[in-house]
Order: structure tokens, then C-alpha cells, then sequence
């Protein structure tokens, strides 16, 4: 748990242990959305992936499949098209929900392939993914083979903990921070993929920018102050 103390200390709970300090850095990154079916979590890394730009260079020539219908599902799909044999877009509706002109290319791409009104029951592998079950909304069942599986559901800043605390947020619940990476709370800077900062960009580069001006902004905030 975080809490801001009446004495302006922060207050950081860790299991057991308990830290105070003038300042805090929040960098817990995102936690990603799952589809919470049999098979998911024992096969993440081993073929179920959240990150098309992370991974996707593992799947060149193979069988991929990724989950959603917004702009980042197809993007990653138009990304995974450029390195795989072919791409299969599930989404468990008719329509895909991106911005018209990312549903264009993806309908135009002859190497993706949109399953509609469609969801995964189920992940198949034992030590690696060999398939996944599909169910549409008729009831029809198939399984699907594939090397990759991308999960493209959304992800949310890994802030609960801190939920209690006032700090201002997006309406997406991204850590609004300035220029600097000052957060709205005194003494509370954020860095990463839970910020509004570098476009939303969630990439090691700019999570690792994002420290470095955090880490420096508070140095010298301290330095002021002393």
C-alpha cells in the first residue's frame, strides 16, 4: 500500500515491511487484461503472448492468432502480418471497432484472416501452444492451430494499490505527469507505462527515458529544497 502521511512522508507497505521516504517513484508498468480461460496462464511465454511488438519476431513464417477487435489488436495484427505465414484475428464480434482506416488494411491484407462473432474457450499445449478452441455464438466449436497466440483485450496502469490516493489520472487511469514526470501529489513522480507520458509508446526505451528524467527531476527537486 501507498499512503501520503499528515507529515508529508510517503509511506510504501511492502509484505511485512514497511518504508518512509520524502519521495516516491511509481513505475509498476501495466497489467494486462486475460481472456481467464483453462490453459492461459500456464502457457504465457510458451506461445501466449500480450505483446505483438515484443514477441512477435519469435513467430516469423508461423501461425499466429490474435484476440480483439480495437486499433491495438489490429495493428498488431498488421505488424505480426509483415513477420508470420498467416495472422487470424478472433474477435467475439461482427464488427471490428478500430479506426476506419486500420480496419481497411487489415481487410486488405490477403495474410489475415478475421474470425467474427467469435471466442476462445480454451488454450491447447502442454509444454508449448498447439491450438485453441473456438466457440461462436451459434455454439459451433472448432479448434485452431497455431505457434503464437497475441491477447490484445487492453491492459490497465498497475496502480490499485495506491487507489485511495488522489492522484490525478486520465480517463483511462494513466498517471498524468508533466514534462518532468511530476506526478499531481507532492513529492510522487511516475515513469513507464503507466504514465500519459512518450504517446503512451509502452516500450523499454521509453519507460527507461521516462526513469532516467524521473530520477533526475527528483534529485534536483530534493537539492531545491534542501
Amino acid at each position: 500500500a501507498l499512503t501520503l502521511l499528515p507529515d508529508g512522508l510517503w509511506q510504501v507497505e511492502v509484505g511485512r515491511d514497511v518504508y518512509q521516504s520524502k519521495t516516491v517513484i511509481l513505475a509498476n508498468g501495466l497489467v494486462w487484461r486475460k481472456l481467464g480461460v483453462p490453459g492461459e496462464e500456464k502457457l504465457v511465454g510458451k506461445g501466449v503472448s500480450y505483446c505483438a511488438t515484443c514477441d512477435g519476431a519469435f513467430y516469423r513464417d508461423k501461425l499466429v492468432g490474435v484476440v480483439g477487435g480495437s486499433d491495438a489488436a489490429c495493428e498488431s495484427a498488421l505488424y505480426l502480418a509483415d513477420l508470420a505465414e498467416q495472422v487470424y484475428i478472433i474477435y467475439r464480434k461482427a464488427v471490428l471497432r478500430a479506426e476506419p482506416i486500420v480496419v481497411r488494411a487489415v481487410l486488405k491484407n490477403p495474410k489475415i484472416q478475421v474470425v467474427y462473432d467469435t471466442i476462445i474457450s480454451k488454450i491447447n499445449g502442454s509444454d508449448q501452444l498447439e491450438s485453441v478452441a473456438l466457440e461462436k455464438i451459434d455454439g459451433s466449436t472448432k479448434d485452431l492451430g497455431l505457434d503464437g497466440l497475441f491477447i490484445e483485450i487492453g491492459a490497465q496502469p498497475g496502480i490499485d494499490f495506491a487507489q485511495d490516493l488522489e492522484i490525478e489520472t486520465d480517463e483511462q487511469g494513466y498517471i498524468a505527469v508533466d514534462s518532468q514526470q511530476r506526478a499531481s501529489l507532492p513529492g510522487l513522480y511516475a515513469a513507464g507505462d503507466l504514465t500519459t507520458n512518450s504517446g503512451k509508446f509502452q516500450q523499454v526505451v521509453t519507460a527507461a527515458s521516462e526513469g532516467a528524467v524521473a530520477m533526475m527531476t527528483l534529485y534536483r527537486d530534493l537539492m531545491t529544497k534542501a
